[in-house]
């Protein structure tokens, strides 16, 4: 319950496949508390990474969510970069 801030990246990392697997899509989520403070950003592997912040005063827990897009793929993958809490 120290912190007052949860900030990162999110985005794609599609790794070298034989196919183009840029229109395929994840699904990202931040939960705090159980409570949904990012709700679902749906992003294709060709999109540039996006950022954010939510406010997590006073909580216990932080969950970080990723699922595969109505077009996933089995060559995508997806990551919170930069993640910090402050």
């Amino acid at each position: 319950r120290q912190y007052t801030t949860f900030s990162t990246c999110i985005g794609n990392i599609t790794p070298r496949c034989q196919k183009d697997y840029s229109h395929y899509t994840m699904k990202f989520r931040v939960q705090v508390d159980g409570s949904i403070k990012y709700g679902w950003k749906e992003l294709r592997n060709d999109a540039s990474a996006v950022c954010f912040e939510v406010s997590i005063a006073g909580a216990l827990t932080l969950t970080l969510e990723t699922e595969s897009g109505p077009k996933g793929g089995s060559c995508t993958h997806s990551g919170f970069a930069d993640a910090k809490v402050v």
